[in-house]
């Protein structure tokens, strides 16, 4: 048996990862470079404020080799962040010998980590993708003039620098002189990034193919529809829902295999109403954010992980949602979509709209720390 996990990222993600083995009665590491993080105040997690993962790699990695020294067996190593993902991309075969991980190879994981790659990724396997222009240099502005159809969505081209930053996901510009000037303050910082043409359509429209593949196998797979995000019409989302949806598991699964992205994986897609078509939006090769839902549906795929992991047999029997309808709300994203709204009939709907609610994000009655700590510094703000 594995005695221990250890999470690199301890922000909500990591969070989620964390209390889903702590409830388990495993033993959790988690590590992160900023002790904000809400994993730090977690009665599932002995926290530790580590290095940065992209200035100080080579701290980090002795800092898990003290962590795995007179280990039995080797710990379950998941970085729930890209951040992390890229410091196990670059020093894998060190961390092989201490720790267990299932991640993409270099090739596949480094194509990942750019959000063009992920677009060259899904056109060479038959996706459609939205219209977007590379930007890494001065020279590419003039490139900038052929997006006529606003709004835009401005996100990192190289994960890695973008969050390293500490940027916003991502920035919505609704004009040729706005979009100049992000893009001119991103160049000042040396951020190269990708302008893209938004998917038309409402948010239920965007699915998410979630999956655990193992030695090329698809060991857990189930689909999350988005339900609402904060802020309106644009932004993270707020209620998501487990449902069937025979079609997006198909693309994902063939996404997922082709591409040959092991572990775990979130892919999302959109469908455009204007012309009847699919298109792929991105790709994350780790744990994601609705990570604890997937217990309340039947897949918990952080045990699935745990438990493939400790077993030899390497006979897969592929896991699927027992149930459905089970959702997640960010329960402060979704506070604020009822400040902001104007409508009584908006207002009943989302009201309406809390029925099956299985996970409220932070809010967590056996681990309230990080939900305290959060709601302390909204207040202090």
């Amino acid at each position: 048996m594995y005695r221990e996990v250890c999470i690199l990222g301890l922000y909500d993600t990591g969070l989620y990862a964390g209390q889903l083995y702590g409830e388990a009665g495993i033993k959790v590491t988690g590590i992160d470079c900023d002790r904000s993080k809400p994993g730090f105040y977690s009665r599932y997690i002995k926290a530790i404020l580590g290095p940065d993962p992209v200035t100080h790699e080579d701290d980090l990695v002795r800092l898990l080799v003290q962590q795995s020294s007179n280990k039995s067996t080797k710990p379950l190593l998941i970085a729930s962040s890209e951040l992390y993902l890229g410091f196990l991309n670059s020093k894998r075969d060190v961390l092989r010998k201490l720790y267990t991980f299932d991640i993409p190879d270099t090739q596949v994981l480094e194509k990942v980590l750019s959000k063009s790659g992920q677009f060259v990724m899904a056109t060479s396997s038959g996706f459609l993708v939205p219209s977007y222009i590379i930007v890494e240099n001065d020279s590419d502005l003039p490139k900038l003039n052929i997006l006529r159809s606003f709004p835009v969505i401005i996100k990192g081209d190289n994960q890695l620098v973008w969050k390293a930053h500490k940027l916003s996901k991502s920035y919505i510009v609704h004009d040729i002189s706005e979009m100049h000037e992000v893009a001119k303050r991103l160049l000042g910082m040396q951020v190269p990034f990708i302008a893209q043409e938004l998917v038309h359509g409402p948010i239920t429209n965007n699915y998410e193919y979630n999956a655990l593949c193992l030695d090329g196998r698809i060991v857990a797979e189930s689909v999350i529809q988005k339900k609402r995000q904060h802020p309106i019409p644009f932004g993270a989302a707020t209620m998501i829902e487990v449902v069937p949806n025979s079609q997006i598991s198909e693309m994902g699964r063939e996404f997922v295999l082709r591409n040959r992205i092991e572990g775990f994986s979130n892919t999302e897609f959109k469908y455009n109403p204007s012309t009847g078509q699919w298109l792929f939006i991105e790709t994350n090769a780790r744990i994601w954010l609705q990570i604890k839902l997937t217990r309340n549906c039947g897949v918990n795929y952080a045990m699935e992980y745990y438990n493939h992991k400790d077993k030899s047999s390497k006979v897969f029997e592929v896991k699927r949602p027992l149930k459905f309808r089970a959702k997640w709300m960010d329960l402060f994203g979704e506070l604020m979509n009822l400040r902001d709204t104007r409508s009584i009939k908006n207002l009943r709907d989302m009201v309406l709209s809390y029925n099956n609610i299985s996970s409220l994000g932070l809010l967590n009655l056996k681990d309230m720390g990080p939900f305290i700590n959060v709601f302390t510094q909204r207040r202090k703000k």
